[in-house]
């Protein structure tokens, strides 16, 4: 008898299917992974096994766990997921309480799983077994590391030792360190305890090396499933074909990078360190970190480098103080000959830099139209006339390949895509000589990733962009980078050509970043 049965399962809003007759067996032991697009209704067929649908959802088919369809009432269907499921969410962040303390959660997981008749493992076994130190116990979600909270959410869902641990891409914010030891503390815990796992990720790489068998989702219906060697080794639906191929990352190949007249490159980091103090009553008692710690670099005009490393080593700091949103503590800057410290740049200056934040859906105001919000930077510029306005945001719109008319939108309206193109179109609508990415398509679905790719390098030769890339993903970075820069700890401890530096890496940090590289998927 299978743990988990569907039959025919129909997912709809406002007459609109989002699943369309969905039918899939998971047996007991499984590691059942479900790969597809975003919009192809993986997150809501694990939804809807967890009774953790949205109320205005239209549910039509047959759901049975372990024989038996799901119960009809949410009191019943809570006990049934306090016992006997267990669910770890996609984003730790926002799926933790900022409130409660990592121990508290965790605590009141164990809590509720007493509720429910069965006897849950004590707070220290759950630590051990996730590898959680028990010093972070008495920490917030915002003080622990993505790694980190991901461990604490995977320890809640272990609360009651379920028999069915859901995860929904929880790897997919998590650089290839993190993302590995992850996978391998799932694949271990699966294991040890014989659970089954239903794996939700567009990353085709993490359900290899996890899963045994995968379903592979279009448009809400599943195309195809089997054994995970024998899908991806020998395909049958033409989408899952279109899907390994965009997973085999090209280099990109551009000219190589100009040379300024006067030898002198375009950016200068001389001796950056930024350093944070504790607030609070007595910041004294807390050592201050150093966010940076005495970094120095060049970057040539039309150069594309990129800035590898551990989720806080220091990457995003320095990529906020190279454009003027954080301060130096200590040495300086210099951008196309001018000497700054951060914060201070003056507004020509700063129209000069630009940076594509990591999360375009969230570094947009909802409430303005994308016409408005890529208008916004253009104040550096000083006064434009209402037509020289127009013409830079029609000109920075159809640079990444959309149309005028769709200026006149918002966010929401967009697809992920769409917006990590209009976020590229933001930071180009100055014309700026040097674009900082923070991890450009890290929640982009494979196929669309190689579109954003192809966009950024033609964008580099057609306006002469210097690129500064920072990314945990290291098949992007070998695709594009003509240098790249690993950061541990505040500080560059390697740097080289991709192709030199994956294949002979010389650091600890770098050799265990490679090691930690999930392997291609055998054609």
């Amino acid at each position: 008898m299978a743990l988990v049965e569907i039959d025919h399962l129909t997912i709809g809003f406002d007459g609109r299917k989002a699943v369309s007759h969905l039918s899939l067996r998971i047996e007991r032991g499984d590691r059942f992974g479900i790969i597809g697009e975003s919009g192809s209704g993986k997150s809501l067929t694990a939804l809807s096994i967890a009774g953790l649908l949205p109320d205005a959802a239209q549910v039509s088919g047959h759901i049975a766990f372990d024989g038996t369809p799901l119960p009809d009432s949410e009191q019943a269907m809570a006990r049934l997921r306090g016992k006997r499921i267990g669910m770890v969410f996609q984003e730790p962040m926002t799926a933790l309480n900022p409130l409660m303390t990592i121990g508290e959660q965790i605590e009141e997981a164990i809590n509720l799983a007493g509720i429910t008749e069965v006897m849950p493992l004590a707070l220290p076994d759950l630590l051990d077994e996730v590898g959680l130190a028990a010093g972070h116990v008495g920490r917030f979600p915002h003080q622990l590391s993505g790694g980190q909270r991901q461990r604490a959410m995977i320890a809640m869902a272990l609360a009651s030792q379920p028999e069915l641990m859901i995860a929904d891409e929880p790897t997919s914010a998590l650089d290839a360190i993190t993302q590995r030891t992850v996978l391998d503390l799932i694949t271990d815990i699966c294991k040890r305890r014989h659970m089954t796992l239903l794996f939700i990720s567009h990353d085709i790489r993490a359900v290899a090396a996890l899963c045994d068998r995968v379903g592979v989702m279009r448009a809400g219906e599943l195309v195809e499933q089997g054994d995970t060697g024998d899908v991806f080794r020998a395909p049958q639906a033409d989408y899952t074909r279109k899907l390994l191929a965009a997973s085999q990352m090209q280099r990109r190949d551009r000219p190589a990078a100009a040379t300024q007249a006067d030898g002198a490159p375009l950016l200068r980091i001389e001796n950056v360190s930024r350093v944070y103090r504790h607030g609070g009553l007595w910041p004294w008692r807390d050592a201050p970190v150093r966010a940076v710690d005495g970094v120095s670099l060049d970057i040539a005009a039309g150069e594309c480098v990129a800035l590898v490393g551990p989720s806080g080593c220091g990457k995003t700091t320095l990529a906020r103080m190279i454009v003027g949103l954080d301060d130096v503590s200590a040495g300086q800057l210099v951008f196309d000959g001018a000497a700054y410290r951060g914060r201070n740049l003056p507004p020509l200056l700063r129209a000069g830099l630009s940076l594509v934040f990591q999360d375009p859906f969230s570094s947009f105001d909802p409430r303005m139209t994308i016409g408005d919000s890529l208008g916004e930077p253009l104040h550096l510029l000083g006064r434009l006339s209402r037509a020289e306005h127009e013409a830079r945001l029609a000109e920075a719109i159809e640079a990444v390949g959309l149309s005028v008319a769709m200026l006149e939108r918002y966010p929401h309206e967009f697809s992920g895509g769409q917006r990590q193109r209009l976020a590229i179109a933001r930071a180009l609508v100055t014309r700026p000589r040097l674009v900082v990415l923070d991890e450009p398509v890290s929640a982009l679905d494979v196929s669309v990733r190689g579109d954003v790719l192809d966009l950024l390098s033609r964008l580099q030769v057609e306006h002469g962009l210097t690129y500064l890339i920072i990314s945990h993903d290291l098949d992007m970075v070998a695709a594009m980078a003509d240098r790249v820069l690993v950061m541990e700890k505040g500080q560059i401890v390697e740097e080289g050509a991709p192709q030199r530096l994956f294949a002979e890496p010389q650091h600890d940090l770098t050799k265990a970043l490679m090691a930690a590289r999930l392997p291609e998927i055998a054609a």
